[in-house]
């Protein structure tokens, strides 16, 4: 699939948080609409990890 081909109703480019939790978002209030997630990288998510507490994360996968 290329970039020229894809159809769709909402293309939200950046597969990191933001845009996941657009993509979440979507699917849930406009189910209707085909929603395309577009990233660069090897997966989605980014290079982060969200933790509201430190007692989240054992400490061998803190950064």
């Amino acid at each position: 699939m290329t970039l020229e081909n894809i159809k769709c109703d909402v293309a939200i480019v950046g597969g990191g948080l933001a845009g996941g939790l657009i993509a979440l978002a979507l699917a849930k209030m406009r189910p209707e609409l085909h929603v395309v997630l577009i990233e660069q990288g090897q997966s989605f998510g980014g290079n982060h990890i969200w933790s509201y507490f430190a007692s989240d994360i054992l400490p061998e996968h803190r950064w």
